[in-house]
């Protein structure tokens, strides 16, 4: 897969988990290095959200994603994982 490194990507993000959850944009950049690149991810966010949980949720989608690219198994989802780093993000946003 080839990208223009100059190439941003953005989609609009929908939060359908209930009323007066925020939306927002995520945008991800591909910077290639030598036969590797270097993801630059930022989801922005209106409104209130829920810091540690969204925090959480993209620490285990990213790390799910390199599991993905080595070529291991993704499923089933770490519920285990996500609620200790929910509880982690939590405590270092007090």
């Amino acid at each position: 897969m080839c990208c223009d490194s100059s190439d941003i990507s953005g989609t609009p993000w929908t939060v359908c988990g209930g009323p007066g959850e925020p939306g927002g944009v995520v945008k991800w950049q591909l910077i290639p290095v030598g036969k590797s690149c270097i993801l630059i991810f930022t989801h922005s966010l209106g409104g209130r959200w829920n810091e540690a949980g969204t925090l959480a949720d993209w620490h285990v989608h990213l790390s799910l994603l390199a599991t993905h690219l080595a070529g291991l198994p993704t499923w089933p989802f770490p519920d285990t994982r996500w609620q200790e780093l929910q509880k982690r993000y939590a405590g270092g946003l007090s």
